[in-house]
This record gives structure tokens, sequence and C-alpha cells, in this order.
């Protein structure tokens, strides 16, 4: 039995698709089918059939991948005690971030882990983060850093980072507009990640929640999902907008952005480092996890807010 082949399998049902699976393992789609089909030939059975434009599972199929998972896992077990036997630290470690945070707050972590050792490689998925949720749950990553959870009861957690939000917006545009109060801030022109205003909502939240009901009603000016958008379209004087401290730093120092509301309450982004509880040790997933404990070099990591926020914003402590 190809092992290789078996595990592409696996791959494949997991994921759903040819498509899917080739990306996920690296090759392409012909190479992926060609392994599908050879393991077909080997075992004179058929494995996967197609309906709907999709691929499914024959009954033979189901079996034999139910079997493979099963004992794939288990290989992959015993070898990482062999190499925690050896003391080696090396393989793959498949992670998951949103990708405005990649650069500032992953890369360097991640080129001091290589550093130190340099028998592992990684695999980094820029998702969402009920995508990113959703693949640790099928065992697609081995660790996701996720804001906020849909079902945080399965995971197990670590401090990551802390990323402060502030409403920021050039002197022009606040010298136009000339906000008196919060009530005035409501009305002003905003650029938002989501048509709800959803980053604007949660600033309003925390700074002046007895407001929220006008806040509902408001359209964006522009929306865009990227936070590099936000910040370009607030330079250019589109609307003010909520933005990632580690983001707009140096036009703050600049004095091309200010906040909306000097005295105003920041929100805080808590990123967590995300396994799933059940899983298989793994020393180069537990050497990961401890090297990339808070407390270390380069990280943004601000003093604890007070509790009461928005799902991953301003968690309560009761919630981590």
């Amino acid at each position: 039995m190809d092992y290789n082949k078996l595990r592409t399998l696996a791959v494949v049902a997991r994921s759903g698709g040819i498509t899917a699976a080739a990306r996920q393992l690296h090759l392409t789609q012909q190479a992926v089918s060609a392994q599908i089909h050879a393991l077909e030939s080997d075992l004179n059975m058929a494995l996967l059939t197609r309906a709907h434009r999709r691929v499914y599972l024959t009954r033979e199929g189901e079996r034999l991948v139910s079997l493979a998972n099963e004992h794939l896992d288990t290989i992959d077990a015993v070898v990482d005690r062999m190499r925690y036997g050896l003391g080696r630290v090396e393989g793959v470690i498949r992670l998951g971030i949103f990708a405005e945070y990649a650069a500032p707050l992953l890369m360097p972590r991640l080129a001091a882990f290589q550093k130190a050792y340099p028998g592992v490689r990684f695999q980094l998925t820029l998702e969402e983060d009920r995508d990113l949720e959703r693949l640790l749950t099928d065992n697609e990553l081995d660790v996701a850093f996720i804001v906020e959870f849909g079902n945080y009861q399965l995971f197990e957690r670590r401090p990551f980072a802390r990323v402060d939000y502030q409403l920021y917006a050039t002197p022009a545009f606040l010298r136009e507009h000339a906000p008196e109060d919060l009530a005035a801030v409501v009305a002003m022109p905003v650029v938002d990640f989501t048509l709800g205003c959803a980053g604007f909502t949660i600033w309003m939240k925390r700074n002046a929640p007895h407001l929220l009901p006008r806040v509902q009603a408001k359209l964006p000016r522009m929306m865009v999902s990227a936070d590099n958008c936000l910040k370009a379209a607030a330079l250019a004087g589109v609307g003010m907008a909520v933005l990632p401290w580690f983001m707009i730093a140096e036009e703050v120092a600049r004095g091309e952005l200010v906040r909306v509301v000097s005295d105003s309450q920041a929100i805080t982004a808590v990123i967590d480092m995300t396994t799933k509880k059940k899983r298989s040790p793994s020393l180069v997933i537990d050497t990961f996890l401890a090297f990339m404990v808070p407390g270390e070099q380069g990280m943004d990591r601000r003093p604890p807010v007070p509790p009461g926020g928005v799902a991953g914003y301003d968690r309560p402590e009761g919630e981590r």
C-alpha cells in the first residue's frame, strides 16, 4: 500500500474536492487525480464518483478513508514520539491567521522560531476568523490565530497579542466637520469593512453605548474589507475609520491622522493562539506553542482593559 496515495485520498475526502486538495497539498490537480487513479488501479476498485460537479466517496472509499484517517494519525503520532525521543524538532506546521495581522505580528516570530529550529517549515493560510475556526475544526490547520470564536469551548487558547483600534481621521476632515460631541460624530461620514459599520459600531459601544440605536441606521460612505485600504480612504479624506495602531503609528506621528475624539477609549482585539482541545501529541507543535508564549519580543501587548467588550474585542476574563 502506498501511504502517500492513501493520504492524498484522505485529504480529498476532507477538503471536499480535487481542487481544494491540490491547493492544500501544494500539487497540481492533475497530480492529485493521477494519485487517486493509481490507488484505484492498485486496489482494483472505485473510490470516488462524480456528480453535480463534485466528487464523492464510494462506499468502498468511505470505508478506506475511515480506516486511513485512524491509522495515518497513529503513524504520525508514532513518528512524532520517535522524533521526541531523539530530541529532533522538525516537520511542517500549518498555521492560519487574518491577513492584516500576518506581516506585522506573526512574521517576526516565525523568523525567530525558524532560526532556533531550522528543521521546521510552515504552511500559512490567510483567512477570516470564521474560516480559520472551520479549518482548525476540520484538522486542516494545526494552529490558528483567532479573535472572534463561534464555539470557543472546542479549543485551547493562549494569549498571543492585543491590538488597539481607534477612530481616526485627517485634521482637514475634522476641521470640515467640527464635531462638538459623540452624537455629532455619529452623523459624520465613515469608511468601514461592512455595510453595517461593524468597526464603528464596536467603537461606539465602548465609548457611547447610548448612541447605538442611531448607529444601527448608519451606512458607510465606502465599504472595503482590508485595513490598509481603510487607512488609504481615511488619509484621502473620504471619511473617518477605525484602524489598528500598528498600521497608523507613523501617520499619527507625522500628524497626518488624529483621533476623532481625543479622550476616547480604544477597542482592543485579543488574538488567541488556538489549537483543538482534542489533538494528537506533537513535539514540533508543542515546541512552537511554548516559543510563541506572550512575553517574547516583537509583539504588541497592551495592558488589560476593563471587561464588557464585544466578541473577541476586550473579552471578559471568564471567556478566556
